[in-house]
């Protein structure tokens, strides 16, 4: 958070890009009435302020009410901050994947703020990323002469696709906003022009061959698995109450065989048919165990 004792003060000693308001008063709606916060190019040109989401605008100056100019006073020349703006982004693919010391290694790069999510590149709308990108292009926007740097831990937090990181290349590059990898081929800062384009594309094209490649080494297995009914997760097989007071397995409807009853009527010693009635699991007087029933065929012992 910001060590301003009075950042609505700070604010109101610029212009608003977006609102037109001026030095001295507050951000307006386009009802007319006194914003709840400050737009945000506006307080970005605070360089303490730069890593807030939002300013509120403070209870003294009448949020929601009808607009009013303030004192009219000279408004302050934006300054670039004595450092680099660094807007870090960490991914991983799933909930099980561990995100911690990509946070640490973004915290330690001096990143401020930080966006962070777990989700996977196939989905097309990631939302943290959007809100970072979102975040380095308003900063760019309301101080054109401020140097931002769009940091990840590696390549691959970016994206996988050749074309989805050349989009990507294309966007910082139209917002001149630098890139930095933190690990990786392309450790370190550059601008995603000319030959940093071209070297950016070739690894892009690197990653999705080795995600090609990935996935060709597991196909067989995946194959095999169907072929041979070897089931992991939700298709494998589990144990289920019988209805007759036994257990036997079972298979998901899409796999599941055709097994004869596992508990037939009878069982026999050769071509005579046993007439004893054990119990499931239990031996008759013969050593012989299966399911026999309840109710006895005609010609056996009563």
């Amino acid at each position: 958070m910001s060590e301003l004792a009075e950042p609505a003060a700070a604010v109101e000693q610029f212009d608003c890009p977006t609102c037109s308001a001026p030095a001295g008063s507050t951000c307006r709606t386009r009802g007319g009435k006194v914003a709840p916060k400050y737009h945000t190019p506006r307080f970005m040109l605070v360089p303490q302020l730069r890593a807030e989401l939002e300013v509120r605008t403070p209870a003294d100056r009448g949020p929601s009410r009808a607009w009013e100019m303030g004192p009219a006073i000279d408004a302050a020349a934006p300054e670039a901050a004595t450092k680099p703006t660094r807007v870090g982004y960490a991914r991983c693919s799933t909930a099980q994947q561990e995100l911690q010391s990509q946070l640490d290694a973004l915290d330690e790069a001096g990143c401020d703020p930080v966006f962070s999510e777990k989700i996977s590149t196939r989905i097309k709308v990631r939302p943290e990323f959007t809100k970072a990108m979102d975040f380095a292009r308003t900063i760019k926007k309301a101080v054109p002469h401020q140097r931002v740097i769009f940091t990840v831990h590696e390549m691959k937090r970016l994206g996988r696709g050749a074309a989805e990181l050349l989009t990507i290349a294309e966007d910082l590059r139209h917002h001149d906003i630098e890139l930095e990898l933190l690990t990786g081929p392309l450790k370190g800062v550059y601008d995603p022009s000319g030959h940093g384009a071209a070297l950016f594309a070739f690894f892009a094209g690197m990653a999705e061959s080795e995600r090609e490649y990935i996935r060709e080494k597991s196909q067989p297995a995946v194959s095999y698995a169907v072929t041979h009914q070897v089931f992991l997760g939700a298709n494998a097989p589990r144990r289920s109450s019988s209805p007759r007071g036994g257990t036997r397995e079972s298979h998901s409807p899409r796999y599941r065989r055709r097994d004869p009853d596992p508990f037939p009527s009878a069982h026999s010693h050769g071509t005579e048919l046993c007439g004893a009635k054990p119990r499931a699991h239990q031996q008759c007087s013969h050593g012989h165990s299966g399911w026999t029933g309840n109710t006895p065929r005609s010609g056996d012992a009563a």
